[in-house]
């Protein structure tokens, strides 16, 4: 795992908005699966929660960011594609990799 100090947090608080302020995120939440709702909401919200945080603190935001990825990693079967690719461009962020093929 990388050092937070090593992430880029622009790049992660892009990824983070499409997830958190897309125009899909109700209907995501609304069209998960009973078992990925229960291990992302609450991650979700946190990831939301830093994202909107006045004054920015890119290290929270971070963190929140891999606690929704290490949620998600169990699987998104039966996720709108969407929100399965916004989650794997954040984790393709946090992990420093290459990001033109998965956009």
């Amino acid at each position: 795992m990388r050092s937070i100090k090593d992430i880029d947090a622009d790049a992660v608080r892009l990824a983070v908005a499409d997830l958190v302020t897309s125009t899909g995120y109700e209907r995501w939440l609304l069209s998960a699966p009973d078992e990925a709702l229960v291990r992302l909401a609450a991650p979700l919200e946190m990831l939301q929660f830093h994202y909107h945080l006045e004054p920015a603190q890119d290290r929270q935001l971070i963190r929140a960011a891999r606690v929704c990825c290490d949620a998600a990693e169990p699987g998104l079967d039966g996720c709108a594609e969407d929100f399965v690719a916004a989650v794997s461009r954040l984790r393709t962020v946090l992990s420093g990799k290459e990001l033109s093929h998965v956009l």
